[in-house]
C-alpha cells in the first residue's frame, strides 16, 4: 500500500487498482483455505486458532482502510485510468 501510494508515476489502472489487487492474494488464498477447514473440519484446536486470527484479520483489514497514509492509495484507485482511454467498463473488468 505504502508503495502504491508513493509511486511517483501517474495513477493507471495496472499500478493502482491491479496492484491493490496482487498485495492482497496469498493472504486472501490462505485464509480461504484456513477457513473452508474451520467450517468443514471445526475441531477445538482450529476453533481456538480461529479465535485467535480472527481479530488480527480484522485489525489488519481496519489498519489498511483506515490508515490515513493509505488515503493516496483509494484516491489514485478512484482516479485510476482517467484520460488514459478506459472506459466505465473497462476500468471496472
Amino acid at each position: 500500500m505504502a508503495a502504491i501510494g508513493a509511486s511517483p508515476d501517474p495513477p493507471t489502472f495496472e499500478n493502482t487498482v491491479v496492484a491493490l489487487e496482487r498485495s492482497g492474494a496469498v493472504l486472501r488464498r490462505v485464509s480461504a483455505v484456513f477457513f473452508n477447514k474451520a467450517n468443514a473440519d471445526a475441531d477445538r484446536a482450529t476453533q481456538e486458532l480461529e479465535a485467535e486470527i480472527v481479530p488480527r484479520l480484522a485489525a489488519h483489514e481496519d489498519a489498511l482502510l483506515l490508515d490515513p497514509a493509505s488515503s493516496p492509495v483509494w484516491r489514485r484507485s478512484t482516479t485510476a485510468g482517467t484520460g488514459s482511454g478506459w472506459t466505465r467498463s473497462r476500468r471496472a473488468c
